[in-house]
């Protein structure tokens, strides 16, 4: 079996894992704002609102490295843009 092949169908089964754990978290994170919004428990709805928002963007506000999260931004790339809004 060639080794591109065999990375081809890792990749594939990895994504399709990715996309069906993202659906789930979602659908559980709806459930949760419910849930809080119920109890009235506003710190729980805030974060799982919070929470949402980062799953759909694909991108995590807190991380240090939220350049490097977005597509086609490089190590270079991203230390001028750090640079500039210093």
């Amino acid at each position: 079996m060639n080794n591109n092949k065999g990375t081809t169908i890792d990749s594939w089964l990895l994504k399709k894992q990715q996309i069906e754990l993202l659906s789930n978290a979602k659908r559980i994170l709806r459930c949760m704002q419910e849930f809080f919004k119920y109890t009235k428990n506003a710190k729980g709805l805030i974060s799982s609102i919070k929470l949402s928002k980062a799953l759909s963007q694909s991108l995590w506000p807190e991380s240090s490295f939220v350049l490097y999260q977005i597509p086609k931004i490089g190590e270079k790339l991203s230390t001028a843009l750090v640079e500039v809004l210093r």
